[in-house]
């Protein structure tokens, strides 16, 4: 025969302090988890982030050297230009 079920006052079924104890193991336990994979996660998007600002530095820095470069041939050709106008004058 089996033995009668314990309950509280309130009808609940009583359940064993170790019962208890396994069931808050198991809850701490998967908060880990989650806590573990949360930080994984934050740490593939800071590099992914990290990568992307690089980039965007190499890129800046490939903008300003192309803007020197451009800058550079302007004022050679304003050069280039104030001399043919001398020339110009000099043949007149």
């Amino acid at each position: 025969m089996q033995k009668p079920i314990e309950t509280s006052e309130m009808a609940i079924p009583k359940i064993s302090k170790t019962a208890i104890i396994a069931l808050l193991s198991f809850f701490c336990a998967g908060l880990l988890m989650v806590n573990f994979n949360w930080q994984k996660e934050n740490e593939r998007l800071q590099q992914f982030a990290d990568h992307k600002m690089q980039e965007a530095a190499d890129a800046k820095m490939d903008m300003e050297n192309m803007q020197g470069a451009f800058d550079q041939k302007l004022r050679e050709v304003a050069i280039l230009e104030n001399r043919i106008h001398e020339l110009e004058n000099r043949s007149k």
